[in-house]
């Protein structure tokens, strides 16, 4: 080791000297370039020239040193790197396998914590999922109670207004009893009676046409509880308006139950309403309705299939015509079971009184909604309307189509229309219907 680095150090002044010489020599070819400029004496060159080539010379000697130095430092080198590359595999050797052994304690201790520690994890994931358990069955007891509750109320509430029709039956025939020979005619009105929904609590055609109703024996019926042994084969039966058909079995059933009672049946801007995969109280109807059995057929539906075109009758409701002043531009009209809460606009729902429904209408520019009277008497009263997520045919075949939302509030705005002449169209259409009905019922009663 003594001789290698005195060879190293042999060598690294020999690298220094030869640096040195170098250093001469450049200084020299310089200062002879001087010389040459400024004298022209051969003899102070040849002088020159002299040590120049001694300076070559002795620049030769040392390369050939350098060179054979380097020839012995790669020797011992190689010998060096024998004997040290085995010492230092043997101490690697060493180290690694005490570093093993290490690792080995390490890992034994990792996978005793990890034992417990996934104990523990069990143990905690069974208690969330009972905890997650517990809180599911407690939200579903309260969701359940809370059915009930709107149940009773519902019921309540139903019984109060079949209460309230089998009342108006019993008096307008009390009122209209027939004089000695003359037999009057005797008209059922049918449609959905649910005091939730104002929308259909205010389309029936009996609201709107007394001189229909004035001198005959007027019964009234909720679909859902119709009084099927009152009904005789010549009383006329008026079913509608609102989204009867196609909604549920139940109303499919009673609607072919009237048609086999009676000869006069009567569809007045009945709706179809299937509901679509995924809605709530989705029905998917197997009994079809015997269509060639009606007297007269009519659909508020625009061009579904063969069906004459009659609008609900719920526009000759005397307050679509009335200006409101506007307080705001956005008003979100939401049905009552399928609520609307991505908009932060004013809201109101379906199951308000009529007059709320319709001042809210009126003092919005535009209306979102998701109901089907909704979007009629927000139509009928000249907003632009956007229509939300509908959830049911019934919104697929308005004559006056709202504009559909896509996700883009503004641009969807922007694209509505409002349709002014609707409102004049949709009541002539059903003066003409009530005037062709008054006709065909009175003239029936006169022949019998």
């Amino acid at each position: 080791m003594d001789s290698l680095e005195k060879a190293l150090d042999r060598l690294s002044a020999l690298e220094a000297g030869r640096t040195e010489l170098f250093t001469r020599l450049d200084e020299s070819g310089r200062q002879l370039g001087e010389m040459l400029k400024w004298t022209e004496n051969e003899d102070r060159m040849a002088v020159l020239e002299a040590d120049r080539a001694e300076l070559f010379a002795r620049l030769d000697e040392n390369r050939k040193q350098l060179d054979e130095l380097r020839e012995r430092l790669e020797e011992m080198e190689a010998r060096l790197h024998g004997e040290s590359r085995v010492a230092a595999l043997e101490a690697d050797r060493t180290e690694l396998f005490a570093r093993l052994d290490e690792n080995w304690k390490q890992l034994g201790e990792l996978r005793e914590r990890l034992a417990e520690t996934e104990s523990r994890r069990e143990d905690d994931s069974r208690m969330t999922v009972v905890e997650a358990d517990r809180t599911e069955l407690f939200a579903r007891v309260d969701s359940l109670d809370q059915r009930l509750q709107a149940d009773e109320a519902r019921y309540r509430e139903e019984s109060v207004v079949q209460r309230s029709t089998l009342l108006r039956s019993v008096s307008d025939v009390w009122n209209s009893m027939p004089r000695q020979g003359d037999r009057r005619p005797r008209i059922h009105f049918v449609r959905c009676l649910d005091i939730y929904n104002t929308g259909d609590m205010n389309c029936g055609p009996d609201l709107y046409f007394k001189d229909l109703t004035r001198g005959a024996a007027c019964f009234y019926h909720s679909i859902k509880n119709v009084a099927f042994d009152m009904i005789e084969r010549t009383d006329w039966v008026i079913l509608g308006g609102g989204g009867l058909l196609d909604c549920s079995e139940q109303y499919q059933t009673t609607i072919n139950r009237l048609l086999e009672l009676s000869d006069h049946v009567v569809s007045w801007g009945a709706g179809h309403n299937s509901h679509r995969e995924g809605a709530k109280d989705r029905w998917d109807p197997i009994v079809p309705i015997r269509y060639d059995r009606f007297f007269l057929f009519t659909s508020r539906d625009w061009k579904y299939g063969s069906d004459r075109f009659c609008p609900c009758v719920s526009c000759m409701m005397p307050g679509l015509e009335r200006t409101y002043p506007i307080k705001r531009k956005i008003g979100v009209l939401s049905h009552h079971e399928i609520r609307i809460g991505e908009f932060s606009c004013d809201i109101c729902d379906n199951e308000q009184p009529l007059d709320v429904i319709l001042e809210f209408i009126g003092s919005s520019e535009v209306i979102i909604t998701n109901t089907y009277h909704g979007t009629y008497w927000a139509t009928l009263m000249g907003k632009k309307v956007i229509l939300y997520r509908p959830f049911s045919n019934r919104f697929d075949h308005f004559r006056y189509p709202p504009t559909r939302y896509s996700g883009d509030l503004e641009a969807d705005i922007g694209r509505a229309r409002t349709y002014p002449q609707a409102l004049a169209e949709c009541r002539e259409i059903n003066m003409q219907l009530k005037a062709e009905l008054m006709s065909a019922i009175w003239e029936g009663a006169g022949d019998s």
